[in-house]
């Protein structure tokens, strides 16, 4: 039996185009619920009972002030993501800010965005899978449901080995083969690219402690490769493809059809409110 189950959201950033503010603060409930209380929400009930919020020096004061060390009896830490501003524009990135929190993880995680609505049903089953699988994880989404109305998105598209997870007694599940990122993505080029029925990462993974020690590897050596570079970020599908290529490490999927939302653009505040207001 797992005594703990860590989920850790990223919140370390502030958006020019929401005014200088964090969009996981942004109010989107039916009462005005954060966005970040929708997902904490979500996550607690499925059974993660440990938080960790990965913060910047701008947002920690705002998040601590809110949410202190607890969240309806979930414990909340606090990791300091932060970078050189003499050196760098913006920090180092998803995989930079997982591995800002490895002191407070034991042997696994769930990390995900924190402007993100991820769905019950999604970390239903990654409580699931904490318990029962020694594998990576992650819930492949259907591409074409992710696409913002207002502002193109980048996305992981994810192409999988059929059927090995099957011949291995794991239903409902496949090995993946690719994590391939693709940039500035829209409804228009999604269908002109004929990707409509693509399945996506949408930057939600359980992964191993062993995982998280070869990705702090993996940043390490990014960081000595790019050092004369100002805006280069680690992403982690990036780093994960390339730990599955060299094959390090093995990544399930399992699909879902729960109703992601989340914030991109100020104008995707309304849309979120909208899907909300029809699950009070």
């Amino acid at each position: 039996m797992v005594d703990k189950k860590t989920v850790i959201f990223m919140v370390a950033g502030l958006s020019s185009r929401f005014g200088g503010k964090s969009k996981a603060l942004e109010p989107v409930g039916p009462h005005n619920e954060r966005l970040i209380e929708i997902s904490m929400d979500q996550a607690t009930t499925a059974g993660f009972n440990h938080i960790i919020f990965v913060v910047s020096p701008q947002t920690e004061s705002m998040f601590k002030e809110l949410y202190h060390n607890n969240y309806r009896g979930a414990k909340i830490d606090y990791a300091l993501q932060t970078f050189d501003a003499t050196k760098r524009d913006r920090p180092w990135g998803t995989c930079d800010a997982l591995v800002s929190a490895i002191s407070f993880i034991d042997d696994k995680a769930v990390i995900c965005n924190g402007d993100d609505i991820y769905g019950e049903s999604v970390f239903a089953e990654l409580s699931k899978k904490y318990v029962y699988t020694n594998y990576d994880v992650m819930p492949g989404y259907m591409l074409f449901k992710t696409l913002s109305d207002t502002s193109s998105v980048n996305r992981a598209i994810v192409k999988v080995q059929e059927g090995i997870a099957l011949l291995l007694g794991m239903k409902d599940m496949d090995f993946v083969e690719t994590l391939e990122e693709n940039f500035n993505l829209t409804p228009e080029s999604v269908k002109a690219n004929n990707m409509k029925n693509k399945q996506c990462s949408m930057n939600i993974f359980l992964l191993q402690r062993e995982t998280i020690d070869l990705l702090a590897v993996c940043l390490d050596e990014f960081k000595r490769t790019t050092a004369n570079d100002r805006k280069a970020e680690c992403l982690l599908p990036k780093e994960l493809n390339d730990l599955l290529a060299a094959k390090k490490i093995r990544l399930l999927m399992f699909d879902t059809n729960a109703q992601w939302c989340g914030l991109t653009a100020q104008d995707d505040v309304a849309k979120v409110r909208a899907i909300l207001a029809t699950k009070d």
